[in-house]
């Protein structure tokens, strides 16, 4: 972006200034040389950093001065931005790798006691949807603060779960207003506004300071400490696919004229961390509505869940819901499929039927392989149509909305040098654990 920026600059000058410098030329020279500048001024306006693959980016972390005495003070400075298509709730940054550094006034770290933000755990039982927290005002990770949905008749699922994630969401991070200053070490932002291109407006930042002290070290003792800044964020990942579907008769017409009859499979995706593909699909379905194989007729579509974003979503840890082991999730990520169309609807999707399927029990767990080399999940489910819909349909749609919900994070790194105290012997260091 800065190699951009400074090309877009020398551009502009060189443009200006031919034009400035350009006494006795033909009019067609200097009508030619200003439409240079204007090209290159308008191809520059625009500096909005999206990234279809991304939700939050790490632009800066660093520690100044990253060489320090053990009484010096270290300032660790983080600039986050939403670079993706959706907005970032509860945007949490916890820094990693300071076991034994102090605060300001020289106390040690482990003085604020327990610091929360990483026991989540969510279930769905019986239409309930439970989500809870670690309640971090107690100073204990076994005492859970929870939030309860029930699903409504005539709210479509992934509406009913959309509330739930963004409202928990909004509790949970309000639980860290109310905290008391333990919580200095936790930095949070509500939420950051994704970019808006089409206006040239870039993604909301969160940029954030921590003043610490580093461990006393004994004269003559040096030692390197690499610091993590981790980010975490609750996200949403949308998809929608769209398949025709086509009466035989239809088919049959379309190869008469010399039409194409095979249709490319695009799924729409929101800008995010973890994308949706479609593995295996038929596009069109072709349904024959006289056919002798049953009224029903039956196919199958692949969906993928694949990471493409620069960390992963964040497992919780493991904390378990009263009452409801062992069915309670063990990591953060859950999503809804629904499907549309004429006569359609899921005869087995992860052993659910129907128009809306809610992604839980074992395969949430496994979406931890999101972290894994493969960086992606599949998802196999079977729809139905009903045949006798295409007796007076010639050409329908087949609609799928998939909404993903999660936790995700990216890591960021820095190097701290720190050498020993003048005249402290090594049996004066003082060891916090």
């Amino acid at each position: 972006m800065l190699y951009v920026t400074n090309l877009c600059n020398i551009l502009k000058i060189l443009s200006w200034s031919a034009i400035k410098n350009v006494v006795l030329v033909k009019k067609e020279l200097l009508f030619i040389l200003a439409i240079l500048a204007v090209v290159a001024v308008s191809a520059c306006v625009s500096s909005t950093n999206t990234q279809l693959d991304n939700g939050l980016v790490v632009n800066q972390f660093s520690a100044d001065p990253s060489s320090v005495d053990a009484e010096d003070t270290v300032s660790f400075l983080l600039d986050v931005e939403n670079v993706g298509g959706t907005t970032a709730s509860c945007v949490v940054s916890e820094l990693f790798g300071i076991d034994g550094w102090r605060t300001i006034e020289g106390l040690p770290l482990s003085s604020y006691g327990f610091v929360g933000g990483r026991g989540l755990t969510f279930s769905y039982i019986d239409g309930s949807f439970n989500m809870c927290y670690s309640d971090i005002n107690t100073g204990a990770a076994s005492n859970l603060a929870c939030f309860t949905y029930v699903k409504d008749q005539g709210v479509s699922f992934a509406s009913f779960v959309t509330g739930a994630f963004r409202g928990f969401a909004g509790q949970f991070c309000n639980s860290f207003v109310s905290a008391d200053q333990r919580l200095r070490l936790v930095q949070f932002a509500q939420q950051l506004d994704p970019p808006l291109p089409e206006r040239n407006k870039p993604g909301q930042p969160m940029i954030r300071t921590w003043l610490l002290r580093p461990p006393l070290l004994p004269e003559g003792v040096t030692s390197d400490y690499t610091i993590l800044a981790r980010t975490s964020f609750f996200y949403e990942s949308n998809a929608h696919l769209n398949l025709e579907a086509w009466s035989r008769q239809e088919e049959k017409t379309r190869l008469d004229q010399g039409r194409p009859v095979t249709l490319p499979v695009v799924v729409d995706n929101s800008e995010g961390p973890i994308q949706i593909i479609v593995a295996s699909a038929r596009n069109p379905i072709v349904v024959n509505p006289q056919s002798y194989s049953g009224p029903l007729q039956f196919e199958n579509v692949r969906f993928d869940f694949v990471n493409v974003g620069n960390g992963f979503p964040l497992s919780t840890s493991g904390v378990e819901l009263p009452g409801y082991s062992p069915t309670t999730e063990r990591g953060f990520i859950f999503a809804t499929i629904s499907v549309s169309g004429p006569g359609v609807f899921f005869s087995d999707c992860l052993g659910q039927s129907g128009n809306e399927i809610f992604i839980t029990g074992d395969v949430v767990s496994n979406l931890v392989r999101l972290r894994g080399s493969t960086q992606s999940v599949p998802i196999a489910c079977e729809i139905a149509i009903d045949r006798s819909q295409f007796a007076t349909t010639p050409v329908a749609s087949i609609s799928f909305d998939i909404n993903l919900f999660y936790r995700y994070y990216v890591d960021a790194e820095t190097l701290v040098h720190v050498r020993g105290v003048e005249g402290l012997p090594g049996s004066a260091v003082v060891r916090y654990g």
